[in-house]
């Protein structure tokens, strides 16, 4: 590893856990000879260099559609970028599966496979991702930096403003998630306590038991003019032509092209009756 930086030195507290330590931490492999011991026992010991750059990618070996229908990776000389001309390092081609078993190396974690079909089905339906941005189609802001002729000093000023949220897809992974111990909860009674649990929103987050719910929503007219804007539950759906606006549909003819409905994720107000 080139220039590693040295690690930060221990307090004295942690000093005295290394010294008294007789298992690894990480891999919970008991220590041989006492002078193996090392703070980081076969692991890396050292700060990676951050680097700041970007990650590989094949960009001359996707020279068509057609390869994105592959399923395997294609051949390490692939990777030869032009640009550079370079190869892809032997570190950088075994990356890939270095993660997971990072993962549960650190974790210890053991993942349940699901033999069910209907409830390996209910699960896939269920993965909708989330809303990353949410703005409007249009929107006219009307201030004296708009420039000349471009707003009204007779009307109240507006203003367009953005707001960004840092790190959403970070938080979302560090949310815990189900690893195993799948089962059907068929007691009705235990389902009324659950429903009362979630409508008092009084349900831990890090409670050991959690739970996948599949249920019928309203969504009454009141409530479309506060949430048009993000509308709760959003859906993986097919947009008919129907739904679509008259600007919509004036694009669509304008690029002479033919309208085909693909599954999207979606925030609608519909009722989710039949989920």
């Amino acid at each position: 590893m080139p220039q590693p930086k040295p690690m930060i030195p221990l307090l004295p507290e942690e000093e005295e856990i290394h010294n008294n330590a007789e298992h690894c931490w990480v891999c919970e492999k008991e220590f041989g000879r006492p002078e193996e011991k090392v703070r980081d026992h076969c692991h890396i010991t050292e700060i990676l260099e951050i680097f700041i750059k970007k990650g590989v990618y094949f960009y001359e070996y996707m020279d068509s559609w057609s390869k994105f229908d592959k399923v395997n990776l294609p051949p390490k000389n692939a990777f030869y970028s032009k640009l550079n001309n370079t190869h892809i390092s032997d570190i950088l081609w075994s990356t890939p599966g270095l993660a997971w078993d990072a993962l549960f190396l650190k974790t210890r974690q053991k993942l349940e496979l699901i033999t069910d079909q209907d409830m390996y089905m209910m699960v896939e339906e269920g993965l909708r991702g989330g809303i990353s941005m949410v703005s409007r189609r249009y929107a006219y802001a009307n201030n004296p930096g708009m420039g000349e002729g471009k707003w009204n000093m007779n009307k109240p000023k507006s203003f367009l403003l953005y707001l960004d949220a840092n790190n959403l897809y970070g938080w979302a992974m560090m949310q815990y998630l189900p690893t195993g111990n799948f089962r059907w909860i068929r007691d009705e009674q235990k389902l009324a306590s659950l429903r009362d649990e979630i409508i008092s929103n009084e349900m831990e987050n890090d409670i050991p038991e959690d739970y996948i719910l599949k249920v019928k929503l309203a969504y009454p007219q009141e409530l479309h003019p506060s949430h048009t804007d993000y509308p709760l539950t959003i859906e993986r759906m097919k947009v008919r032509p129907e739904w679509l606006s008259d600007k919509q549909h004036e694009l669509i003819n304008r690029s002479g092209q033919r309208y085909v409905p693909t599954e999207k994720l979606i925030p609608n107000l519909f009722d989710r009756i039949n989920m």
